[in-house]
């Protein structure tokens, strides 16, 4: 969607990649990986993450129960802040059926999806309402390789691909995220699911 219209996929301007590797935040455990670029004008945005397992296929998408709002600035950079999923679909609307025992509102015909298992790999210091910042992108250089690998797949985490970008927290997932030639840069660090590739 972009200015309130629904944009024909054949003329997104989005492309993607997924690995199951390593990154900073979890470097002794392969997790999936998902590396996505949207071409964006400067304003506000918003994500929230539906993503594949470790429980389930492709059938079932586990949801992320903090969205990512943020605001990419003219030139490069911006900001980023967590909210709940809840926050979310009061902003946007419902897009999924999200159980109240996930934090959703009941909805009519949502099958419960079983809360998250005690050995899950999450982050337990996940909050709503962290700030972070997007740097700006002056005199920086674009090095995003969409790959579905942290750094390239040179096991190099330094280099130069997500540098001085700290990630936002969630539940399930370290995000980061960059704002610089007209493109948002997302790498979903989906460190819920160590089982296997999606």
């Amino acid at each position: 969607m972009l200015n309130g219209k629904m944009i024909p996929p054949n003329v997104t301007m989005a492309s993607g990649a997924i690995g199951f590797g390593y990154s900073p935040k979890q470097s002794t455990q392969q997790h999936t990986i998902f590396e996505l670029a949207f071409k964006a004008s400067p304003g506000a945005f918003a994500v929230q993450f539906h993503d594949p397992g470790p429980r389930f296929g492709c059938d079932v998408l586990e949801t992320e129960v903090v969205a990512f709002t943020g605001e990419a600035t003219p030139g490069g950079g911006g900001t980023l802040e967590t909210i709940s999923g809840e926050e979310f679909d009061d902003l946007f609307g419902p897009i999924y059926c999200t159980p109240p025992e996930r934090g959703g509102k009941p909805v009519a015909g949502c099958i419960p999806i079983p809360d998250v298992d005690k050995d899950a790999v999450i982050n337990k210091d996940w909050t709503k309402k962290t700030p972070t910042s997007i740097p700006s992108s002056v005199g920086r250089v674009n090095y995003h390789v969409l790959d579905g690998v942290f750094g390239g797949g040179s096991g190099n985490f330094s280099n130069g691909e997500w540098d001085g970008i700290r990630p936002a927290i969630g539940r399930f997932t370290n995000a980061y995220f960059d704002y610089i030639d007209g493109y948002l840069y997302i790498l979903n660090d989906w460190i819920y699911n160590p089982t296997r590739p999606v």
